[in-house]
């Protein structure tokens, strides 16, 4: 019998949101796995504070299979450096199986988490928007959240790996359909125009 290698979902976050964040992963993975979902994959978490600590500059490359990257708003100093070491991350890595996670969307400065968004739709990566507090409910509902990603993303969900979507693939549905129903309106009109004339 073949073992099934543990699927690794990498928890890079910065030290004030760690303690609130881990003990609601655990959590949430106890209940997920008792819940009769489809996951037929072994998941674990691995924790670290950068994406520095990871060694995800050496040539075997990241040593996981999806990443939830938060990040601290009220520290926007760190966005710089947080960038440069994105764009180090590899390409196909970055743009299928990363998550970037405004940590304390309420609190942060005016327009941080605008400057979150940009980050994210220059590095084409889905962002999402959570305040890690103490609140364990509201954490383990983010958690929940990231854990079902990393199973839809990885393919353990459904066999078949999802990539989820960035802004621009929601701006090119969104004129697409634009564009079906401003056809379909005409359509409509010449069939309208037609039976008027009967």
């Amino acid at each position: 019998m073949d073992t099934i290698t543990p699927l690794t979902v990498l928890v890079v976050s910065p030290e004030r949101f760690m303690s609130s964040l881990m003990p609601a992963f655990e959590e949430v993975l106890k209940t997920y796995r008792g819940a009769g979902t489809d996951v037929e994959t072994e998941m674990k978490f691995k924790y670290v504070h950068s994406l520095r600590d990871l060694e995800i500059f050496s040539p075997i490359g990241v040593p996981g299979d999806f990443m939830a990257l938060f990040v601290d708003t009220e520290n926007l100093a760190a966005l710089g450096g947080l960038r440069t070491d994105m764009l180090r991350l590899e390409h196909n890595f970055r743009v299928t199986r990363t998550v970037l996670v405004n940590g304390c969307c309420r609190s942060g400065p005016p327009g941080a988490c605008q400057q979150v968004s940009h980050l994210a739709d220059e590095m084409r990566v889905p962002p999402m928007n959570a305040h890690i507090s103490s609140d364990f409910k509201y954490n383990k509902r983010i958690a929940l959240k990231l854990i079902r990603m990393a199973a839809s993303c990885t393919g353990a969900a459904h066999g078949t790996p999802a990539r989820l979507p960035v802004v621009e693939d929601l701006q090119f549905v969104l004129a697409n359909s634009t564009l079906y129903t401003t056809r379909m309106t005409t359509a409509g009109n010449i069939d309208m125009d037609v039976d008027s004339d009967e």
